[in-house]
């Protein structure tokens, strides 16, 4: 009812992973991790990324959803995860929406599950992303053919950039 047009970036590859935890009581060990991370970090701000998401908590190590190609910038031991599993963003723009707009990522996610489960197959895998002007519905990049495909068929106006 808004306009708000799915957009699919099938050139972006992301990986999830996490920060290492270190669980010894040596200080200087769990220090160098987190400052390898934050080189890291800062690494692949400079390299100005199209993608990326970091979740920090104090009781928890860093939680990032990074582009593939932005791994190379962290020393192999400092990221926990599979890098091979990598999942496609579907973003939504919602900054022309009212800010008491609520359940539009929920409202896409509803269309993908309603277009690709079916008697003889099983709903796309997703995750959600939501900030206040933008939401992603994730996929893994396996399925991105079928969630497409079942976007189209719910709207008709799924915008693709090319690889």
């Amino acid at each position: 009812r808004r306009n708000v047009v799915p957009h699919a970036s099938p050139d972006i590859r992301l990986v999830s992973c996490c920060g290492r935890k270190d669980g010894t009581p040596n200080r200087s060990a769990s220090d160098d991790n987190e400052e390898k991370l934050h080189l890291g970090l800062v690494r692949c701000l400079l390299a100005h990324p199209r993608f990326l998401s970091l979740t920090l908590t104090d009781a928890e190590p860093a939680s990032l959803l990074i582009e593939q190609r932005l791994l190379r910038h962290f020393d192999a031991d400092v990221l926990l995860g599979t890098r091979s599993d990598t999942l496609v963003p579907i973003t939504l723009d919602l900054r022309e929406l009212p800010l008491e707009s609520t359940g539009i990522v929920c409202g896409v996610a509803g269309r993908l599950v309603d277009g690709t489960a079916g008697p003889l197959k099983d709903a796309v895998d997703m995750l959600f992303l939501s900030t206040a002007r933008a939401g992603n519905v994730l996929v893994y990049e396996s399925e991105l053919d079928r969630a497409l495909e079942a976007l189209r068929d719910a709207e008709d106006e799924v915008v693709v950039q090319p690889d």
